[in-house]
């Protein structure tokens, strides 16, 4: 499966955990329609942005990039999609949106973003 596919599939999951692995802030999303529910984690290596409030997390700190994202928590996605960039933009219910680049920063270290199972 492509990863523009895998991503069109987060739609309707929700967010049931936010956290650190070694340096890289991850997402936990949960599809409680599949039986059993499937977990995929989205790990982030570069600059995002969680909207509104259009501050940039482009200095690799991961607690402060945490401490950001808890506002996703429970939140589910309604719209999700990349670029020709590979930037990754996800909706959230409640009007948030998370926009990952597509580009490296200078901490990057890994791909920008990727899922995986988690």
């Amino acid at each position: 499966m492509s990863a523009n596919a895998r991503v069109k599939d987060l739609r309707g999951q929700f967010v049931v955990e936010i956290g650190t692995r070694q340096a890289w802030p991850f997402i936990t999303l949960c599809d409680n329609e599949s039986t059993p529910a499937v977990e995929t984690r989205l790990y982030i290596d570069t600059a995002f942005r969680l909207d509104p409030g259009a501050q940039v997390f482009d200095d690799g700190d991961p607690e402060r990039a945490v401490g950001e994202l808890l506002d996703l928590s429970d939140r589910t996605v309604t719209e999700a999609g990349t670029s020709d960039t590979g930037e990754l933009t996800m909706r959230f219910d409640g009007d948030r949106v998370l926009i990952i680049a597509g580009t490296g920063a200078s901490f990057t270290t890994h791909s920008t973003w990727w899922l995986a199972d988690a």
